[in-house]
């Protein structure tokens, strides 16, 4: 076993350049020059305080000179093979990441049989730092810059850089360049969002129009490393459930989120806004005054269980109502199904065929057979109604409920599922968060998982009372495609007076879609899910 090395600051008096040895820099014609490193190392060794200009984990020393920082991972104790290895190995990610400083130099610091890796970098100006005392006329620019360099790793490499300011530094030119020596592992932007909470409540200093400036960045540099703006819209949805302590907070934090929601035009074609039709605010939805409240799921351009549902809807004389997402995919009428939906007092919110159809086709997740529908979907969609799926929010909320296409749990709002296996985490999700019950869709099976008191059970009755349950899951099943084996569409009534869910399953005309179905030469088994309701 390797002894552990002594403190470095107690022996570099006694060191000299020849003790260090250079094993590269990302650019390799930029590389520090020995004696240069050796100066910081013979320098100032600096302490690690949260908010001052270094900070940084146990095991990590700095030592400074007026040009340099040198970086020591003092818990890493190796012989010299593994050493090297260790360092060409960091340097080799390094290049490969590129967003370093150029001249990033990793080396080995030798005593006697000890042996040290660290690394020299260019003393650059921290980013936390520049947000209280540099110029904040270029904070638009920096906000670019940051957002670049964040959202261009993750793009490429599903990899996350630590998103804290004291992680980033500026040069004297302004070119911006990550600090950290590791990156971690692909979050879905929770750690991005939680840091944008921080500085929200941290940098009093900034005005509201600074933050909606850095919403406005982080939303650019997404929609530019990967070509649409979902990630930009599920950082704004987090934003929802950080805290705030006081209405100047809630106030720089609205306009982060405004940012974070900045479009040109709503739709990009002059189309109406999703939910432009709708007199009742979304929040308002479940809140008593208004009649019952129609929560309808997974349609799956399925137009004449659409159009059954809608008509059922003005049976009870329901005049408000939400769709959990999924108008596309599956079936064969999505164009007519979106221009229904359309002219609507419904709101709407945003699934994950229908984000596939929006954005040019469907990614991991997808079945061959999903797939095939949703190619065939795309070019019949016309540019207004795919800009309308485009601009459909993930999420909506009230007082104490959520709703959604997929699971509370899940980051990107309409991928994961609630069923027997993860209904328990997503009952601890709300339970975390204040939220007594959330409506989802996805899984196209009608019920209701529930928390009351210390039990946790599940509920696929024609009703449901709500009254006395802590938490609750709830499913409507779905129009267009139910899975829980009964032919028919699904739908759910919910009464704010009496807290009763309501689910139906009616009739409609099965065979008039599986006709469509059949013309347009669709998988078989679309046609034999219909008939068998599953």
């Amino acid at each position: 076993m390797t002894t552990p090395p002594l403190p470095l600051e107690h022996i570099a008096h006694m060191l000299s350049p020849d003790n260090l040895q250079i094993i590269g820099a990302l650019v390799p014609g930029q590389a520090i020059a020995t004696d240069d490193a050796f100066k910081a190392l013979t320098g100032e060794k600096q302490e690690l305080v949260h908010g001052e200009s270094f900070t940084g984990r146990p095991g990590t020393s700095i030592f400074l000179s007026p040009t340099l920082v040198l970086k020591v991972h003092s818990n890493l104790h190796l012989n010299q093979k593994n050493s090297e290895e260790w360092a060409r190995k960091a340097l080799e990610s390094e290049r490969n990441y590129g967003v370093h400083h150029p001249s990033k130099t990793w080396l080995l610091i030798h005593y006697q049989d000890q042996i040290w890796i660290g690394n020299a970098t260019p003393l650059l100006t921290p980013l936390h730092q520049y947000m209280i005392h540099g110029d904040h006329r270029r904070l638009d620019a920096v906000f670019g810059d940051y957002s670049t360099l964040y959202l261009g790793v993750a793009e490429r490499f599903e990899k996350m850089l630590d998103a804290g300011l004291s992680n980033f530094g500026l040069d004297s030119d302004g070119s911006l360049y990550y600090l950290d020596d590791d990156l971690y592992n692909w979050d879905d932007f929770s750690a991005l969002s939680s840091a944008l909470g921080v500085w929200v409540r941290q940098y009093e200093n900034l005005g509201d129009e600074l933050f909606r400036a850095l919403g406005q960045a982080i939303r650019a540099a997404v929609v530019t490393a990967f070509a649409d703006n979902h990630w930009a819209t599920v950082i704004q949805e987090h934003l929802h459930d950080l805290y705030t302590g006081n209405d100047e907070q809630r106030a720089r934090m609205k306009a982060l989120s405004d940012g974070l929601g900045s479009t040109t035009d709503a739709t990009g074609t002059g189309a109406a806004k999703p939910g432009a039709l709708n007199s009742l605010p979304v929040e308002q939805l479940f809140s008593p005054g208004h009649g019952k409240v129609a929560i309808l799921a997974d349609i799956h351009a399925n137009l004449p269980a659409l159009k059954a549902v809608l008509e059922a809807l003005a049976h009870h004389s329901v005049s408000y109502g939400i769709v959990l997402g999924d108008i596309v995919g599956y079936g064969p009428h999505p164009g007519e199904c979106i221009d229904l939906l359309r002219r609507s007092s419904l709101h709407i919110i945003k699934g994950n065929h229908d984000h596939a159809a929006a954005t040019g086709g469907a990614r991991e997740g997808f079945s061959a057979m999903s797939r095939w529908v949703i190619d065939w979907t795309i070019p019949r969609l016309s540019d207004l109604q795919k800009a309308w799926l485009r601009e459909l929010p993930l999420s909506a909320r009230g007082e104490q409920w959520l709703a959604l296409h997929g699971a509370p749990q899940d980051k990107s709002f309409f991928n994961g599922y609630v069923y027997r296996m993860t209904f328990e985490d997503n009952l601890d999700n709300l339970s975390s968060r204040n939220i007594r019950f959330c409506m989802h869709g996805h899984t196209h099976l009608s019920g209701v998982y529930y928390r009351k008191g210390k039990t946790d059970g599940h509920s696929m009755d024609a009703t449901f009372d709500l009254q006395g349950i802590s938490h609750a899951l709830v499913c409507p099943g779905s129009v267009g495609q139910p899975r829980g084996g009964k032919t028919g569409a699904e739908f759910a009534l919910f009464d704010p007076e009496t807290q009763i869910f309501q689910f139906y399953n009616i009739e409609y005309d099965i065979q008039a879609t599986i006709n469509d179905l059949n013309q347009h030469q669709f998988p078989p088994q679309l046609a034999a899910r219909l008939l068998q309701g599953k």
